[in-house]
C-alpha cells in the first residue's frame, strides 16, 4: 500500500508542480487546482482508497505530500498578479483544505463532472482570495 501511495502522490506532485510552468499567476492557480480535481474525479476509488490509507497513523507521515503542496502553492500566490496576501503561509493552508475538503467530498457524491468541480472550487479558492486581501485602495 505505501508502494502505492508513494507512486500516486509522485505522479499528483508532478502535475502539481507543473502548474509552475504557467506564466501568469491565476493560470498557475488553475493548473494546480484542475489537477486536485482530476485526482480525486478521474480515479475515484482509488482515491477514496488513498484517502482512508493516508488517514492511517503508520501511514500519515509517510504518505503526506501536503508540503510538497503547500510550497507549489506558496510559489503561485507570491506571483505579482495575484492579490497580494498578508499571511501567505496561513492562506495558503486555508486554500489546501478548501480545495481538499471540496474534491474530497465530491468524490464522497460520486461526482464525475471534472469541469463543473473545477469552476466551483476555482470560484471558491480566488473569491477567497480577493476578500482576504488588504484593502489597497
Amino acid at each position: 500500500m505505501l508502494a502505492l501511495m508513494r507512486r500516486e502522490g509522485e505522479r499528483f506532485h508532478a502535475e502539481a508542480s507543473a502548474s509552475l510552468e504557467q506564466s501568469r499567476g491565476d493560470d498557475a492557480l488553475r493548473s494546480l487546482i484542475g489537477a486536485c480535481v482530476r485526482q480525486q474525479l478521474l480515479r475515484p476509488t482509488l482515491a477514496h482508497l488513498l484517502d482512508i490509507e493516508e488517514g492511517r497513523p503508520e501511514l500519515r507521515a509517510e504518505a503526506s505530500g501536503a508540503p510538497v503542496l503547500h510550497a507549489v502553492l506558496m510559489q503561485i500566490l507570491g506571483r505579482p498578479d495575484l492579490p497580494r496576501q498578508p499571511r501567505l503561509d496561513v492562506v495558503a493552508f486555508d486554500l489546501l483544505a478548501m480545495v481538499r475538503g471540496m474534491t474530497d467530498a465530491a468524490g464522497e457524491r460520486q461526482e464525475t463532472d471534472v469541469a463543473c468541480l473545477q469552476r466551483r472550487v476555482e470560484a471558491a479558492v480566488f473569491g477567497y482570495l480577493r476578500a482576504v486581501a488588504p484593502d489597497t485602495a
